[in-house]
């Protein structure tokens, strides 16, 4: 971790607390200043001396470097007007405005989480420039107390250019009072736009263009009577158990006295905690409730916690602190609930589920388990957003991600049937594909080589083949976009009307959206990523890879369809279930290792209880999958609403079916 100095100018006697922190780009202290006006002069500022430099660059054109630029801000506060103000001076060899969009030319960014809750709250986007300014749009927010309160009324601001300079001066309002030590999540961005090339500069190293609503992203500032009044605190953190090897990055210290006061913490790459705070009595814990990687998951014991006094004007060394971990629990695997979905089957299901969410501390779950007729049982747990804590419904609906690919290749095998498309066709022959124009396997793909993932094209990014189309497995959803950009050049019509037409009118089904819709927009819960929640993204277009959005209901409906060999003709099911690719062993899905085939649309699984179809879907902070046993004519589907999501469509299995 690269660690800067802090200068603070604590004189004590003979002591100067002037010295290396942790968190000195994670903490600015704002301090009080009256009389400002807001003109872009800072002359008014003179009364505070710390600058602090914004120089972390978090992206930039590959012609780039930093030798022509330099930015710094100062802060300050105003108790009459309950004001949070900046001054932030930009020194550059170019100074460019644009007139077409504030993001042609430099700018300033501000991001505010003014309520700074401890589970997280979302963030405000403030842009600036010499002849723009832009504010968050509602749609990207997933915190509705702040939807109605996006405006410039509390704001503000000045612009000032001075020869190589270039001066934003700000003035907040802050909704909620200022008081001593008060803490408030803040973070700020600033693009250097030169002629073809673009620096973007951070404070504190985090976050890329924008925070992406992710409040940890953030520093803070505190505000503070004096600087006089600040301390040193020292010390070393550490896993209890030294088998975890996850890097604890940063922890969470929060006032005994005042529990809204709290802040992260950084730590270096050593673990050491070396930061400055105002004197006063804390407690230390973790700075995150979980760790987890390549399947690899541990939940954090919140309630270990050090006591601890700081002292101003001084170096306080804290005892070092371990950091414990929460057993996982036994889940009781003994049942074969799918059988037969009696009371009992119900019971194990809902205590496994509500186990499972609470360890892994998963938001929402909606369930359902099905036959070729009926739903035999459904069932909602958790919450749409776990800031409003407005509860997950039958009415509920998820991003299914990739489970949109079977959907999108029963609309292909539709068009099929009726001739509209030949599926062993170079599609190159209907519509060119330009991404992959200058390669001549691009000209081999037909929609089977799609449909059955053997394109040899990869997920997503460079389109470079990665075997010969037609001769092995590569799963490709960027081979579905293609697709479906054919099937609008063929038909005439956009994919939504094409999906409407070829799925959701024909199988009669509710609730099936693949684009922007009211009902959508109202039903539809936030994902969640680290236990934060997105903002309610419905796509205005759609994508056939992974745009679906539906609840367990409806989509039980489809998947007993494809039980019933319902619409299509048995002919184009034996195609769809036919053995095209043999899936490798590393992308296995099921608990056993069993064989794996893909069909169209659907992988098969020939399991000990007989063939298994099934998908799954993940876009991040949603994670979702269904399975169908063809023989016994049962299937379940369960979906989450959180990037952890994917703990319990692999425990689930074990208490449904038993082998």
């Amino acid at each position: 971790m690269k660690i800067q100095l802090l200068f603070i100018g604590l004189l004590t006697g003979s002591v100067l607390i002037a010295q290396k922190s942790t968190n000195e780009k994670n903490l600015a202290f704002a301090l009080p200043l009256e009389n400002t006006k807001v003109d872009g002069d800072l002359g008014d500022w003179a009364q505070i001396t710390t600058k602090y430099r914004i120089d972390q660059p978090i992206w930039r054109s590959a012609d780039s470097d930093t030798e022509d630029y330099e930015a710094t801000f100062m802060l300050g506060y105003d108790l009459k007007s309950n004001s949070l103000l900046l001054a932030i001076e930009t020194t550059d060899n170019q100074i460019i405005s644009k007139k077409e969009s504030i993001e042609l030319g430099d700018l300033y960014a501000l991001f505010i989480d003014e309520q700074h809750h401890e589970s997280g709250s979302g963030i405000i986007r403030y842009k600036i420039s010499e002849l723009h300014k832009s504010l968050s749009k509602p749609d990207e927010l997933w915190d509705p107390i702040l939807k109605n309160k996006l405006n410039w009324e509390n704001i503000s601001y000045a612009v000032a250019k001075e020869n190589n300079k270039l001066i934003y001066e700000i003035s907040i309002k802050l909704r909620e009072p200022i008081f001593n030590n008060r803490i408030i999540g803040f973070g700020h961005l600033v693009q250097d736009v030169d002629i073809e090339k673009e620096t973007v500069y951070s404070w504190n190293g985090r976050g890329n263009k924008d925070y992406n609503n992710e409040p940890t992203r953030l520093g803070n500032i505190m505000f503070i009577e004096s600087q006089a009044l600040l301390g040193q605190l020292k010390g070393q953190i550490e896993w209890k158990n030294s088998q975890n090897n996850f890097e604890i990055n940063w922890v969470r210290i929060v006032s005994k006295n005042d529990e809204r006061i709290w802040v992260y913490i950084p730590l270096d790459d050593e673990g050491v905690l070396n930061a400055i705070i105002p004197a006063g009595e804390y407690y230390i814990k973790p700075g995150k409730s979980v760790f987890f990687n390549d399947g690899e998951f541990i939940k954090v014991n919140n309630e270990n916690r050090l006591n601890f006094k700081v002292e101003s004007k001084k170096q306080n060394i804290i005892p070092n602190y371990q950091i414990t971990t929460t057993e996982r629990p036994i889940f009781d695997s003994s049942f074969n609930a799918l059988k037969e979905m009696d009371i009992s089957a119900k019971r194990q299901i809902d205590k496994f589920i509500l186990q499972a969410m609470d360890y892994y501390m998963i938001e929402g779950v909606q369930f359902a388990s099905f036959d070729t007729e009926n739903i035999t049982y459904e069932s909602n747990y958790g919450v749409k957003n776990n800031f409003t804590n407005e509860p997950v419904t039958k009415n509920t609906l998820f991003e299914v991600a990739s489970i949109t690919k079977p959907v999108f290749c029963f609309a292909v095998l539709r068009l099929f049937e009726k001739g509209i498309i030949d599926i062993d066709k170079p599609l190159y022959e209907y519509l060119p594909w330009d991404e992959v124009q200058n390669q001549e396997w691009a000209k081999l793909i037909t929609a089977k080589m799609v449909l059955s993932h053997q394109t040899g094209l990869p997920n997503w990014g460079d389109m470079e083949f990665n075997h010969k189309p037609g001769k092995a497995f590569s799963y490709s959803g960027s081979a579905y976009q293609y697709l479906g950009r054919v099937l609008e050049h063929i038909t005439k019509k956009d994919i939504n009307t094409i999906l409407n037409e070829e799925v959701v009118e024909p199988l009669q089904l509710e609730h099936f959206y693949f684009q922007a819709h009211p009902y959508a927009f109202k039903n539809k819960a936030n994902g969640h990523y680290n236990g934060f929640p997105s903002a309610i993204d419905v796509p205005e277009k759609p994508w056939v890879a992974g745009c679906l959005i539906t609840n367990v209901v409806s989509l039980s409906k489809f998947i007993m369809a494809l039980g019933q060999r319902r619409v299509l003709k048995p002919s184009t099911y034996d195609l769809m279930f036919s053995h095209l690719t043999v899936v490798p062993g590393d992308s296995h899905e099921n608990n056993w290792n069993y064989e794996e085939y893909m069909g169209l649309g659907l992988f098969f699984e020939k399991s000990p209880n007989g063939l298994v179809f099934r998908h799954s879907g993940n876009n991040g902070d949603f994670k979702c999958t269904f399975r169908y046993y063809d023989n016994s004519k049962k299937g379940y589907i369960i979906l989450t609403n959180g990037n952890t999501g994917d703990f319990i469509l692999d425990e689930i299995e074990k208490i449904l079916v038993t082998y």
